[in-house]
């Protein structure tokens, strides 16, 4: 399996994994379905914090991508983390930690094991892990 880039939406007060998912790329379409499941799954979100991702805003730095304009058509808050400043979202940075140690060894091996499997069933197995 090539690399595969983990997004989620974690909720700041409850810790609560409100959508996650693995994909191909950190394009702005898959930020978008991933807001879209986190607000079918729990609701609309107040304010989402994120980084200073290409996917989030433009290369210089101005509104008018794909997250923004949804967020915007949702009346969803954008907040942007401090350039190179990780800490402000260590919450979520930690779950990637966890991730990274508890699932992600398994889950290679499993993959391994079987050379067929897919991103479908890659996902499946994390979805299953994260319930």
């Amino acid at each position: 399996m090539e690399k595969i880039y983990l997004i989620a939406l974690l909720d700041d007060f409850s810790r609560f994994i409100v959508a996650a998912e693995y994909f191909k790329n950190q394009k702005g379409t898959n930020i978008i379905k991933i807001i879209r499941d986190g607000v079918m799954a729990c609701g609309r979100l107040n304010q989402i914090l994120a980084d200073n991702g290409t996917q989030f805003k433009n290369l210089v730095g101005e509104l008018g991508t794909k997250y923004t304009k949804l967020s915007e058509n949702l009346d969803i808050k954008p907040i942007f983390s401090k350039p190179r400043h990780p800490e402000t979202k260590h919450k979520l940075e930690c779950w990637f930690g966890t991730v990274k140690q508890m699932f992600l060894g398994e889950a290679r091996l499993k993959v391994k094991s079987n050379p067929n499997s897919t991103l479908t069933n890659f996902n499946q197995m994390f979805k299953n892990w994260v319930n």
